[in-house]
C-alpha cells in the first residue's frame, strides 16, 4: 500500500559533521559535484520522485518534488549530496511552499497539493506523499476526516492518572516492544496522556483483565486524529482488534464490546479510518509551544458494565443481532482465542459461530 512505503520514512538522528558543505572551499565544492555527475544550473539525481517529502527532514539526499528540490540544491549542494535536514526543509518551506495547490482536495487527481491551502498544508502535515507525489484517493479521505477541524484543547480532569511516559518517549509499546510492556488500567480509570507522530509514530498499550463476562467501553478523546483499539490476544500467539473507534478534533469515541472473563488491551495511537498517522505530530518545543497543528494530548477513560449473556451473538451489546455485530465476527475471522465471538469456545472464529450469529439475527430475546 502507498501509505506504508511514503510514511515510514523515518527522521534520522545523523547530524553533519563539521561545517555545512555550503561553507567548504570552491575547489571542493566543484569537485565534489563533479564527481556526483552534476553541473552547474542542471538537474541533480537526488531530485527524483522516489526520494523523502521536500518538507521534513530525511536521512537520504534530495526531495521528491523536482522544481523545489534542484532549486534548493543549488543554493546548498549538501541537499543533495549528504542528507536533506532540518536547514534544506527550511530553505524549502520558503522557497517552494506546497500549499495551495491546482487540483481539487476532495478529487483524486496526479498534481501533489490541493487548491484550499488549509485543508493542504493540515493533511500534508500527516502524510507528506499528498505534497511530494500526487493527491490520490488516500490524501482525499484523509481531507475528508481532517480538513474543516480547528486546534482544540484538553485539560486533564482531577483524580485522572498521568500517563507513565513523557511525549518523545516510548515505554509502553505492547508488542511492538521487546520485550512487551504495557501499562495497567482498571475498569472506571481515565488515563491522561500523550502522543507523537515524526516519521514513526507513538502507540499506547494498555492492560485490563476482567474476571467475569464484562460490557467495555474505550472512550478517547484527542488533540489530535486517534484510533482506540480493544484487542484480544497476547504479543505471543497473536492478537486481534476485536473493536475500535476513531476521534478527531476533541470529539470524544467508544470503542465497545462485551467481553469474556481473561485480559485484553486498550489501545491508542495517531490514525485516521484511512492509515496511521506517522508525521505531523511533534511533541513540545523546549518553551512548550506545540510547533504543529495538532496537540499531542488525549483522555482516555474505560468503563466495565454487565453484559447481556442470554444473547451472546450480541457482540456489541445492543440488544440486538446484526450488521454491526456480523462486522465484529468477520473482522476476527480465524485462530483468535479467548474472542467474544468464539461461540463454540474452540479457539477458531469460522463457519460454526457464523451460523450461531445468523441464526439470532434479530432482537434479542
Amino acid at each position: 500500500m502507498r501509505w506504508i512505503v511514503s510514511t515510514a520514512r523515518v527522521i534520522s538522528e545523523f547530524n553533519r559533521p563539521g561545517p555545512r558543505l555550503a561553507a567548504m572551499t570552491g575547489v571542493a565544492i566543484l569537485g565534489l559535484l563533479g564527481a556526483a555527475g552534476f553541473a552547474e544550473g542542471g538537474d541533480f539525481p537526488a531530485c527524483n520522485e522516489k526520494a523523502g517529502t521536500c518538507f521534513e527532514p530525511n536521512d537520504t539526499p534530495g526531495c521528491a518534488i523536482l522544481e523545489c528540490c534542484n532549486l534548493i540544491c543549488d543554493l546548498d549542494p549538501a541537499c543533495c549530496l549528504l542528507i536533506w535536514d532540518a536547514p534544506c526543509v527550511d530553505l524549502a518551506q520558503k522557497l517552494c511552499p506546497a500549499c495551495p495547490g491546482k487540483g481539487p482536495c476532495f478529487e483524486p487527481n496526479d498534481t501533489p497539493s490541493c487548491a484550499d491551502g488549509a485543508c493542504c498544508e493540515i493533511v500534508c502535515s500527516i502524510d507528506p506523499f499528498c505534497c511530494a507525489a500526487g493527491w490520490d484517493q488516500i490524501c482525499v479521505d484523509e481531507a475528508l476526516v481532517v480538513c474543516g477541524t480547528e486546534p482544540c484543547e484538553l485539560n486533564c480532569p482531577k483524580g485522572a492518572t498521568l500517563e507513565p511516559e513523557a511525549c518523545g518517549e516510548s515505554t509502553n509499546g505492547g508488542c511492538l516492544q521487546d520485550p512487551a510492556q504495557f501499562t495497567p488500567i482498571a475498569c472506571g480509570e481515565t488515563v491522561c496522556g500523550t502522543a507523537w507522530a515524526t516519521g514513526s509514530r507513538d502507540t499506547d498499550w494498555y492492560e485490563l483483565t476482567v474476571p467475569e463476562s464484562t460490557f467495555l467501553t474505550w472512550t478517547i478523546s484527542s488533540e489530535f486524529p486517534a484510533a482506540a483499539f480493544i484487542i484480544a490476544g497476547d504479543c505471543e500467539f497473536g492478537f486481534q482488534i476485536v473493536a475500535e473507534a476513531y476521534a478527531v478534533g476533541c470529539a470524544p469515541a467508544s470503542a465497545e464490546l462485551c467481553v469474556d472473563p481473561g485480559t485484553y488491551i486498550l489501545f491508542v495511537a495517531p490514525a485516521t479510518e484511512v492509515a496511521p498517522i506517522l508525521w505531523g505530530i511533534p511533541c513540545p518545543d523546549d518553551k512548550g509551544k506545540e510547533p504543529g497543528f495538532f496537540g499531542n494530548d488525549y483522555l482516555a477513560t474505560i468503563q466495565c458494565g454487565p453484559c447481556q449473556r442470554d444473547c451472546p451473538a450480541d457482540l456489541d451489546g445492543d440488544g440486538s443481532v446484526g450488521v454491526k455485530d456480523l462486522l465484529i465476527l468477520l473482522g476476527v475471522w480465524g485462530p483468535c482465542k479467548g474472542c467474544p465471538a468464539d461461540f463454540d469456545g474452540d479457539g477458531n472464529v469460522g463457519v460454526k459461530d457464523l451460523l450461531v450469529l445468523l441464526g439470532n439475527w434479530g432482537p434479542c430475546p
